[in-house]
């Protein structure tokens, strides 16, 4: 196996069953509880006009659910980032018409495995009146990945968005076992699913906390490096039945929640690598009992006691300030950026909760760190002038998709109507590929030998294999 071949991830459980799809074979476990994935049936997409390779294809109608099967003649995934999502409106309108070309760009597929994405849409209003539109652009998305959302310009001008979520009430939001474009078909196509408003925190505005911040960590100075990897232990005392304890920019953390007891240890080699490093307790409720620091010559009982400290700095705050502090400082350290919006900061306080309620975990950075797959939509409000029309694009980072079968082989797919309610007109696919890869299998209709790059989308679902 080449150096691209990537180690495939996969998740199981945690919805309805008529959503979970058998796998052929053994799925190794991950630690976050996901959707699964449902086969559905292939209908025939009827279009009307001429196919002309190279040009555009007229569809039939509007945005009405069709077959969407790529997985004829393709290995299954087990690692599915989900498709390209298409463009759709928050209310059907019948005076705008759609034509979308979608852009696969290899140019930096050397570095990541990821393809970027230019979505762009033409939007005509055949009316005499303007036409004023809440735009929603589907992606499957991960908070990790926060700075690499979709971005979208109207007429070439960035648009001021905002962000949803979509789920079905009652269950699990990760994607990570939707393995198929017609799974992710099934959940949207669900009665019960909605389109969330990520508007503020979720029980997070004005709930008091107490916030315990440790700076300027000190440990044993060693010369002969006799102590190799002394730790700060720290451990809190609490009433769990009044009491919540969150932490933060710890390296280890063991948790009684029956006894009220949690032990927190810091690297003190990472905190003089490194003379910023700190950590947070947030305690939501009544205040802790008691706080012990205490310097050990590693982590656990057998360590024994050494000289080491830290300041403790102690004040009140409302809950979302807190939060909002702690994510800032993780975004800058980890990724260079910072949740910018009240809906990325509430998506992260949501995702918390979620896996607080689900296994009880109390660091916060499991949360901003969390890989597990959302349905999310950027949104926005546009207005097309009568008789006129618009460019709306939407630019992305598309990830991989695989299976352990697929040696030194990834997959991306395009989906040109699920979801949508738009009337779409003509939909083509362009292919810059960059001398960078082979393509393996494919529906397109690509064909790089006879320098066939754009071409119709015609499926519903379309898919592209390639290798380096």
């Amino acid at each position: 196996m080449s150096q691209k071949s990537v180690k495939l991830l996969d998740a199981l459980g945690g919805i309805p069953d008529r959503y979970l799809e058998e796998s052929r074979e053994d799925r190794p476990r991950r630690r976050f509880r996901a959707w699964g994935a449902v086969a559905a049936c292939l209908v025939a997409v009827i279009a009307l006009g001429v196919a002309v390779r190279g040009g555009w294809l007229p569809f039939a109608g509007g945005g009405g659910a069709g077959g969407h099967g790529s997985g004829e003649g393709f290995q299954a995934f087990n690692r599915y980032a989900g498709p390209v999502f298409p463009l759709t409106l928050e209310e059907e309108n019948i005076a705008i018409s759609a034509r979308r070309e979608v852009t696969l760009d290899f140019q930096s597929w050397e570095q990541s495995q990821a393809v970027q994405v230019t979505d762009r849409y033409t939007l005509r209003n055949d009316s005499q009146d303007p036409q004023t539109l809440e735009v929603l652009y589907p992606f499957a998305g991960t908070l990790a990945q926060a700075g690499q959302w979709p971005d979208l310009t109207l007429d070439g001008t960035p648009l001021e968005s905002g962000l949803r979520k979509g789920e079905i009430p009652g269950t699990t939001s990760s994607l990570d076992s939707l393995l198929s474009g017609e799974a992710y078909q099934a959940m949207l196509e669900d009665p019960e699913y909605r389109i969330l408003s990520l508007d503020t925190m979720p029980e997070a505005e004005h709930v008091p906390v107490t916030v315990y911040e440790l700076t300027d960590l000190w440990g044993p100075e060693q010369e002969d490096g006799s102590v190799a990897d002394p730790v700060l232990q720290v451990t809190v005392r609490y009433d769990p039945a009044v009491t919540e304890v969150w932490c933060f920019g710890f390296d280890q953390a063991r948790t009684d929640p029956e006894s009220g007891c949690q032990v927190l240890c810091i690297s003190l080699n990472r905190a003089k690598q490194n003379p910023e490093t700190g950590a947070y307790l947030l305690v939501k409720g009544e205040d802790v009992r008691s706080m012990d620091l205490q310097g050990r010559t590693e982590t656990g009982e057998d360590g024994e006691q050494v000289e080491a400290g830290a300041e403790v700095n102690r004040r009140e705050a409302d809950l979302d300030e807190a939060l909002n502090e702690i994510a800032e400082v993780y975004r800058q350290e980890t990724y260079g950026d910072a949740l910018s919006t009240p809906e990325e900061k509430a998506l992260f306080y949501g995702r918390f909760l979620a896996r607080w309620e689900e296994s009880g975990e109390t660091a916060l950075e499991d949360a901003l760190s969390d890989n597990a797959a959302m349905m999310l939509y950027r949104t926005a409000e546009i207005t097309v002038p009568p008789e006129s029309s618009v460019t709306l694009t939407a630019t992305l980072e598309k990830d991989w998709s695989g299976s352990r079968t697929m040696t030194d082989t990834v997959g991306y797919e395009v989906a040109t109507r699920m979801g949508s309610n738009l009337q779409w007109e003509q939909q083509q696919a362009v292919l810059e590929d960059r001398g960078q890869i082979t393509i393996a299998q494919e529906n397109f209709g690509f064909d790089l030998k006879k320098g066939i790059r754009t071409v119709p989308m015609e499926e519903e679902l379309l898919r592209l294999d390639v290798r380096g």
